[in-house]
């Protein structure tokens, strides 16, 4: 493995680390910069956005609905994202994929589940999201992520 692969894989799993990180804690001006200007960020099923001001309202939306969920909590406090058997192929020094899964919990606990499916761009020398695509594969029923709808944009 040459030097840049390896930091090439460095640099993706803590872009895939901050990204919940800063999905939980309402940091969606930072999320955000982690997309390419023409990046696209898909929920098969409930809604397509493209483009960086696509992906920042449909976190807003999120964060609207998130601070409904616990009001006392506030959006930070509402949700967490625990990240896991995160596979990374590199492609080229420009081009990268990853999966993992994904499951998120709430104040009552694991809330929904599912998988990432990333396609990652090197610009100037960060690695960023050119695709996001987020696979729920279940959600408790009445919970916060079964309501996707509301707040994913469709």
């Amino acid at each position: 493995m040459h030097d840049w692969e390896i930091d090439a894989h460095l640099q993706i799993r803590n872009l895939v680390a901050g990204y919940a990180q800063c999905a939980d804690s309402g940091r969606f001006e930072a999320l955000v910069a982690m997309f390419t200007d023409d990046a696209v960020l898909d929920v098969p099923g409930l809604a397509t956005h493209h483009g960086r001001a696509a992906i920042a309202a449909m976190f807003e939306r999120a964060k609207e609905h998130l601070s409904g969920a616990d009001p006392a909590a506030g959006a930070s406090a509402a949700i967490r994202h625990h990240v896991s058997s995160h596979h990374i192929e590199i492609e080229s020094p420009q081009r990268a994929r990853s999966s993992c899964y994904y499951s998120a919990h709430m104040v009552g606990g694991v809330d929904h589940w599912g998988r990432y499916r990333d396609t990652f761009v090197a610009l100037d020398g960060r690695w960023l999201f050119s695709h996001r695509r987020i696979l729920r594969d279940g959600a408790i029923p009445g919970g916060w992520g079964s309501r996707g709808d509301e707040w994913v944009g469709r």
